[in-house]
């Protein structure tokens, strides 16, 4: 019997797109993010949404189930590291089951380190900025490196808007004007 082919290097974060998010897409910000923050980021093949209900008197996902599920996905997911992130990404909107708010951007799990990233909402312009597709694609890959400084790096939360990891984010104004770069002390 022939050795098992080399998985190479094990997989710090994994990209795992839901249901109709571009797999495409997907993978070219795995690259373009391994490349960047010198980690190995891998997109995985879509995650379905069959099972999962949505809430109570609306169209919107709750947030837990998908993490719950995408956790369950990345238990399965060959070459991981040892303390590897699986990020979901979602063109469906999601929100809390709570419904304590009208909506999420994103929601991250620290114990499972799983968390669900919604571009729902991101496609819109506002005041200052016009939603093309160039800008939605930077809102994502800014939500989804911050979600890697949360998740992976173990940064803290800023109250500068020059830093990725700002917060509180209210809006696509807060994503347009948070910085690209993580400017904070790891925790």
């Amino acid at each position: 019997k022939p050795p098992p082919e080399s998985l190479g290097p094990p997989i710090d974060i994994y990209l795992l797109p839901v249901d109709d998010f571009p797999f495409e897409f997907a993978d070219h910000m795995a690259r373009r993010l391994s490349t960047e923050l010198n980690l190995k980021v891998q997109a995985s093949l879509p995650m379905g949404v069959a099972d999962l209900k949505e809430l109570p008197n609306s169209s919107q996902l709750a947030c837990e189930d998908i993490i719950v599920r995408a956790n369950e996905i990345a238990m399965r997911l060959p070459n991981k590291n040892q303390r590897f992130v699986v990020i979901a990404l979602t063109t469906r909107d999601i929100n809390e089951r709570s419904q304590s708010l009208r909506f999420l951007f994103a929601r991250n799990d620290l114990a499972t380190q799983t968390s669900v990233i919604s571009i729902a909402r991101m496609f819109a312009s506002t005041p200052s900025t016009e939603g093309t597709q160039a800008q939605v694609g930077l809102r994502i890959y800014k939500m989804t490196k911050r979600t890697i400084g949360e998740q992976y790096f173990g940064l803290s939360r800023s109250s500068n808007i020059a830093d990725i990891m700002y917060a509180p984010i209210m809006s696509l104004e807060d994503i347009d004007a948070m910085g690209i770069d993580y400017k904070g002390l790891r925790r």
